[in-house]
């Protein structure tokens, strides 16, 4: 594993989202997918990522 490889902690808003149980992608899939594409679509693209990424619970393994 390379240094850039290593990801940072998650944040409190991941931990969060974690302890909502069987809630824990709703918002992930009902409020962030369309405002990360709505980002994408207008060439926000790393706006776009951050919002899809910040708003998976901080058990997510993987990519999404």
């Amino acid at each position: 594993m390379t240094v850039s490889e290593v990801k940072p902690p998650p944040s409190a808003f991941r931990r969060f989202l974690t302890r909502l149980g069987p809630f824990d992608y709703t918002l992930h899939n009902v409020v962030a997918h369309p405002l990360s594409e709505i980002a994408y679509l207008i060439g926000l693209k790393r706006l776009s990522r951050f919002i899809h990424d910040e708003t998976l619970p901080a058990d997510h393994d993987g990519e999404h």
